[in-house]
């Protein structure tokens, strides 16, 4: 081997391995192609009363979905919607029997999301509504 062809290695291997790493590094760059995965936010919908014991709600809300669900439930209530995404439309109503038929003063209904407490309303008449909604940050 003479010295023109030990220069030729010299000189390519280093530049070889430069453009290798070069074109590694890039192709585990993300681009418009990729498809990630992004995870939403945690959202919780309450409804609790003021008295222990079997009471009852009327309750209109927002599924997983984004639909929306009525039904009657027993209180305490609540609903986990998961994979949330910023800007999804939350919403939960409930109305209360008389306080006579329920034995209760006042329901009130919540919206958490991620575990902190964004909304929340109460009633304390008979047959009263209490609403909230908003938008997951």
């Amino acid at each position: 081997m003479n010295w023109t062809q030990k220069r030729a290695i010299i000189i390519s291997v280093p530049i070889a391995l430069v453009c290798g790493m070069f074109y590694l590094s890039q192709s585990h760059t993300p681009n418009s192609n990729d498809r990630t995965v992004t995870l939403g936010h945690t959202v919780t919908l309450s409804v609790v009363d003021d008295k222990p014991g079997e009471k009852f709600a009327h309750l209109t809300y927002t599924n997983e979905s984004g639909g929306t669900e009525q039904n009657v439930a027993v209180l305490p209530w609540k609903l986990e919607l998961g994979n949330q995404k910023a800007g999804s439309f939350e919403y939960i109503s409930a109305q209360k029997e008389a306080a006579a038929e329920g034995n209760y003063d006042s329901i009130t209904v919540s919206i958490y999301v991620d575990g902190v407490l964004v909304k929340e309303a109460s009633t304390a008449e008979d047959y009263g509504i209490a609403t909230v909604s908003g938008s997951v940050p």
